[in-house]
């Protein structure tokens, strides 16, 4: 790691301690976790409770977060440190839920103050944070539209009692900042008075029939949208998990398939892929000597019927509902050898088990044949069910279909299964040589005028 020489007589000025802790971020911990991690998201605790919604107690229309983390791929730690009560109307659209990572300058707990300037604190550390008296004393900032300046510290009693200088509204329930002490006529800039710099979670509410595509470092957390005038919940967590471990036993996938094709806009073109297993109803039978999960399911490729001895060797059986996985060490036709799946991986109140290949992403090639270059989308290996856009022109166009599966290893790219999907008139169609023909006309707008 680099570093900086420090010697007795050396002046160490702002400059220098930036570089430093440029030199522990950038050139340290962030380079090597950065190159140990498998994947960046929510962190899974035990019980698998960090970040995720429920229903909020009492409420039709509301659901409320859970405190926990997770890390986006700069090592920030997103950080939800109390519960969100988030309201969700009844209004006919998709409610999609995003963490993103943000800092906050509010220390910990809550706090009130007095007349005189007593302040009180309930969960708070000011003997960490606060200094008083003769010894350079710093001030607080409150969230107050009352108490808007910024008070000295007289004195730090405890972590819940202190004293500052000033006359005050009486007021509770205020979070409060640190205000530092500078060089005396000196000005700091923006909110660099604030010295105290917190990891926190900002959680986005977008409104999208389709899956809305996310900037760099922002994780689903949830989808919500209300059925039959039920509010119901899907939970997304598991697109994005903190160091996903996975092993990449098998180089191809050979249920890789198109569901159908359709016209989003004008001009384009809406494609439904898919490419894992989707398990309706399960039996488990562990036994001393190896486990069996007896399975009825079904994919585009395969439909509901028998399936290959040994296709699903070396992939994955996960539940999506707790983000719990299994490694499949073999199957004939539909019972599923898991050595190391144990009844932990059932939950009491919903399961959703999918069969994935060991890879974390699917990368799916989309050529046009009236277009130059090809297009490339990549799509979390744990959701079987994935939708691109593209643009294509008027007239009759060839589109052509490559995958690859991108993992500890990244596979060569590969046609598409031969199977049958809806084509633009909703008619079937079936998919060979992993290319399908479209034709797209001009929509010609008449007025009529009286």
């Amino acid at each position: 790691m680099s570093r900086i020489k420090i010697s007795p007589d050396l002046f160490l000025e702002v400059c220098e301690l930036n570089k430093l802790q440029s030199f522990m971020k950038e050139e340290g911990y962030l380079k090597i976790i950065g190159a140990i991690v498998k994947s960046f998201g929510v962190v899974k605790d035990a019980k698998n409770t960090y970040l995720k919604a429920s229903k909020k107690t009492g409420s039709l229309n509301s659901i409320t977060f859970n405190p926990g983390i997770a890390i986006d791929s700069k090592l920030n730690v997103i950080t939800l440190s109390n519960p969100l009560d988030v309201t969700i109307p009844e209004d006919g659209f998709k409610h999609w839920f995003v963490a993103q990572y943000k800092t906050t300058n509010f220390e910990v707990g809550s706090v009130g103050v007095t007349t005189n300037g007593s302040l009180t604190g309930v969960g708070t550390k000011f003997t960490e944070v606060l200094r008083g008296g003769n010894n350079f004393p710093n001030k607080v900032r409150l969230s107050s539209n009352l108490n808007v300046s910024d008070y000295e510290v007289l004195k730090v009693i405890s972590d819940t009692s202190a004293i500052l200088s000033g006359s005050f509204a009486p007021e509770n329930n205020l979070n409060y900042g640190v205000v530092g002490t500078f060089t005396p006529g000196a000005q700091p800039v923006n909110d660099d008075d604030l010295i105290y710099e917190y990891d926190s979670c900002d959680i986005i509410e977008l409104i999208s029939e389709v899956e809305p595509i996310l900037a760099e470092n922002q994780y689903f957390l949830t989808k919500t949208e209300y059925q039959n005038g039920v509010l119901e919940i899907n939970d997304l967590r598991w697109l994005s998990v903190f160091d996903k471990v996975v092993s990449s036993n098998s180089t191809i996938n050979p249920i890789v398939s198109l569901l159908s094709t359709s016209l989003y806009h004008d001009q384009q073109l809406s494609i439904s892929i898919e490419h894992g297993y989707k398990i309706s109803s399960f039996s488990f039978f562990p036994l001393s000597t190896n486990n069996t999960f007896r399975i009825t399911g079904s994919c585009n490729f395969l439909g509901t019927g028998d399936i290959p001895d040994n296709l699903f060797s070396g992939w994955t059986l996960l539940n999506r509902s707790n983000m719990e996985r299994a490694a499949i060490t073999s199957n004939s036709n539909k019972d599923l050898s898991v050595p190391d799946m144990d009844n932990s991986f059932i939950s009491d109140l919903e399961n959703d088990f999918v069969i994935i290949p060991n890879f974390n992403e699917i990368e799916v090639e989309v050529l046009v044949s009236d277009q130059i270059c090809p297009m490339y989308f990549k799509m979390n290996i744990d959701n079987i069910y994935n939708r691109i856009l593209i643009p294509v022109n008027y007239g009759q166009s060839e589109i052509s279909l490559r995958y690859r599966l991108i993992g500890d290893v990244r596979t060569i790219l590969q046609k598409f299964c031969v199977a049958n999907f809806k084509n633009l008139l909703s008619d079937n169609e079936l998919l060979s040589n992993s290319s399908f023909n479209i034709s797209v006309n001009k929509i010609i707008t008449t007025r009529q005028y009286s």
